[in-house]
């Protein structure tokens, strides 16, 4: 099916020139203050779509996929904000030789904090799948390995109460 018979591509195509003709529909992410947002979660969570989306507002994703396609991180500015969209935990490949682990994984979070000051972490779940057993795995994984990323978030939630 191409643009000229699919509907969702017509209507995408027809927001696009709405935005074109006017730019001030569109917000884009302000440079003002930089800032670092880390996508985290399992493996096809929708990472790489959420950091697609922030740069387009448009993004329309390709059909689903059956394997993961972020390896190593991927670092992105969006006006001030720097997404680094990382591979997901519970790594699908085809071949079992491909596969991260979740330590790999862990470790490549680990040079990042390294080398980037990270502001806000995000851990990603699939709208259609829900939180699963690996998200949960993934969130105490997460917990157990790096505390002091739920100690901001506690903060965060602490400072919203007062």
């Amino acid at each position: 099916m191409d643009a000229s018979t699919d509907p969702a591509s017509a209507i995408i195509k027809s927001l696009r020139d709405v935005r074109d003709r006017d730019p001030s529909l569109h917000r884009m992410v302000p440079d003002t203050e930089l800032r670092t947002l880390a996508l985290i979660g399992s493996s096809r969570a929708g990472k790489s779509t959420i950091a697609k989306v922030l740069s387009d507002s448009l993004y329309r994703p390709p059909g689903p996929q059956l394997y993961s396609a972020t390896r190593q991180p991927q670092n992105q500015w969006i006006g001030g904000l720097q997404i680094v969209d990382m591979p997901g935990f519970y790594d699908k490949q085809k071949h079992l030789s491909s596969l991260l682990t979740n330590e790999a994984i862990f470790e490549q979070l680990q040079n990042v904090m390294s080398t980037v000051s990270i502001d806000l972490y995000a851990f990603v779940f699939s709208l259609i799948s829900g939180i699963n057993d690996e998200d949960i795995q993934s969130m105490l994984a997460v917990k157990e390995k790096l505390p002091h990323l739920i100690l901001r978030v506690h903060a965060t939630e602490s400072h919203k109460q007062q």
